[in-house]
């Protein structure tokens, strides 16, 4: 099982970043289905794995697009809940001189609380749970501490940040 983040990214390739006030042509942009926790869960599905997705997008046409790309993956969506009045999340990622500047706005994955895991899925039937840092941090503890009762491995992916690689956690 993954908990977690489901975004949106839109891509805008350029031939350099811009300065403050300047505007510059794109020389491409592209929407793809994005965000940590979908993109584990992903993963998971194209190596054979049986997934499901806890998460939440909006009730707008991301979220839609963002759902019909999960289920052609072979990944289980019904943990994933469409969140009345938000937006889904969103990651608008600029790529120049092989370098890129991401601005995430979380948008419905801010809607993924506790009471939504406890409503959509049984820790007894899973082996592993994987969670990451793009949705509330109370539901991260949260889960994790749940999946310990019941003896499950849980692992955390830790996003990069400047200066920080990325890396898998795991902790008994």
């Amino acid at each position: 099982m993954v908990i977690g983040s489901i975004n949106m990214d839109i891509v805008v390739e350029m031939d350099r970043y811009p300065v403050t006030g300047e505007t510059v042509s794109r020389r491409r942009v592209s929407y793809l289905p994005g965000g940590k926790g979908a993109n584990q869960a992903v993963a998971c599905a194209r190596l054979g794995a049986d997934v499901s997705l806890i998460g939440a997008v909006g009730d707008d046409s991301f979220g839609a697009k963002l759902l019909e790309g999960l289920v052609a993956e072979g990944v289980d969506v019904s943990g994933v809940r469409e969140i009345h009045d938000m937006a889904s999340g969103v990651a608008s990622i600029h790529v120049a001189n092989d370098d890129n500047s991401i601005v995430v706005v979380r948008g419905a994955n801010d809607a993924l609380k506790p009471a939504l895991i406890d409503a959509c899925h049984s820790f007894q039937e899973i082996d592993i749970l994987m969670l990451q840092l793009e949705i509330p941090i109370e539901t991260v503890l949260y889960a994790a501490r749940k999946a310990k009762t019941y003896g499950k491995k849980v692992l955390l992916n830790l996003y990069k940040r400047k200066g920080r690689q990325s890396c898998m956690v795991r902790r008994d």
